[in-house]
């Protein structure tokens, strides 16, 4: 039964975007994660990287 219901209702996903050279997105990879905040196994979270070289160390502490 659950899993008809995920077929009926797909995940839904919540989008950040890095990029810092837009004053609309992160400006880094940690910032965009750090915002990620009430994701479940129905709700993701996808973050999109724009192309360039990032030098920063990620940590991801959640989920």
């Amino acid at each position: 039964m659950a899993a008809l219901l995920l077929a009926l209702n797909p995940a839904r996903a919540t989008d950040y975007f890095v990029d810092p050279n837009d004053g609309t997105a992160y400006a880094t990879v940690q910032e965009a994660v750090d915002a990620v905040t009430g994701q479940t196994e129905s709700k993701r979270a996808n973050i999109f990287i724009a192309p360039g070289t990032y030098h920063e160390i990620v940590t991801v502490n959640k989920p």
